[in-house]
């Protein structure tokens, strides 16, 4: 019964494949079609964090020698950061000077203002060089990043950020029948964009997938609650198709012909610790997956993941 909860392995190997190809692509870029990009398009970070925020910048060239200018936009925002009051730049001259590197950062320094005044963001924009090359890459993609500047007067701050992990076991077994190693994946964790919802976390990385999963903390009891939620259009990093994918909370039975059988239920419950700074759903989750009826892998049928313990926290 249990062989056939395997479908969401792909998910991570998928990620993993993808990323190999990147240096060998810098390293046999024409110069003719040589480009600046930001590595990523979004990072968080809590306002008190002591460490410099780190935006990486590439520069894609046989040699990696150019400079290129950014911009600091605030509109556009409903809570904007300020500069000067809630972050300051420390990369000069607001240029990324490549000196023989591919990949540079620009430097952003967070000020804890002390004030409960929510999350504010801010965008860089990439803007000039001086090696003729193109800003961002096709259809101008990677021009732009935004970050947020975490509130860390928020009552649930020690479980806000980027630097978390999850360790989902699943209950997935190999061809030998072994059980397969625990995912090990990065998670970002931000307060709920909800007004008045301290109570909720915004859980992004669960499985692999971009999508964020919403969870709400009992501060008295110090129970999590994943409630039922689905998300549609999530793409499989593995197939690169659509798919839809719901989470539910979970436990075995058995039937009245002695087989194992499965429960869903509306909620995931687990626990959470601000001081280890960690939620734990000890019985997991189980996730429904269902694909688009032209895929041959997936056609109308439905298939399931169930993790049956998870664990997310700092990153080791």
């Amino acid at each position: 019964m249990k062989n056939i909860y395997k479908l969401l392995a792909v998910f991570v190997t998928g990620s993993i494949l993808f990323s190999s190809c990147r240096e060998v692509e810098k390293a046999t870029f024409k110069d003719t079609d040589a480009y600046f990009a930001f590595e990523t398009d979004k990072s968080s970070m809590i306002e008190n964090d002591v460490s410099t925020l780190r935006i990486p910048v590439s520069l894609a060239k046989s040699s990696g020698v150019g400079e290129v200018t950014f911009d600091i936009v605030t509109e556009g925002f409903d809570n904007p950061a300020v500069e000067g009051e809630d972050f300051t730049v420390k990369t000069s001259n607001r240029t990324v000077a490549f000196e023989g590197d591919f990949v540079k950062s620009i430097e952003i320094k967070l000020i804890d203002n002390y004030v409960r005044d929510g999350d504010k963001k801010f965008k860089l924009i990439l803007k000039d060089n001086n090696i003729g090359a193109t800003i961002g890459m096709a259809n101008k993609a990677k021009t732009e990043h935004e970050i947020t500047i975490s509130d860390n007067e928020h009552p649930l701050a020690a479980l806000i950020g980027v630097d978390f992990q999850a360790t989902e076991q699943s209950i997935a077994e190999d061809t030998d029948g072994n059980q397969i190693a625990p995912y090990i994946l990065p998670i970002e964790i931000r307060g709920d964009t909800v007004p008045g919802r301290d109570d909720r976390l915004l859980i992004k990385g669960l499985l692999g997938v971009n999508q964020e999963v919403r969870v709400e903390l009992n501060m008295e009891t110090g129970e999590v609650i994943m409630e039922d939620q689905k998300f549609y259009d999530v793409i499989d990093p593995y197939f690169g198709i659509p798919i839809e994918l719901t989470f539910y909370g979970w436990e075995w039975f058995v039937t009245e012909d002695g087989k194992d059988g499965i429960k869903r239920y509306l909620q995931a419950i687990g626990t959470f610790d601000l001081d280890k700074q960690e939620i734990v759903f000890d019985s997991g989750y189980l996730t429904q997956i269902t694909g688009p009826s032209t895929h041959p892998y997936v056609g109308k049928a439905y298939h399931i993941l169930i993790v049956e313990h998870c664990r997310i926290g700092k990153k080791n």
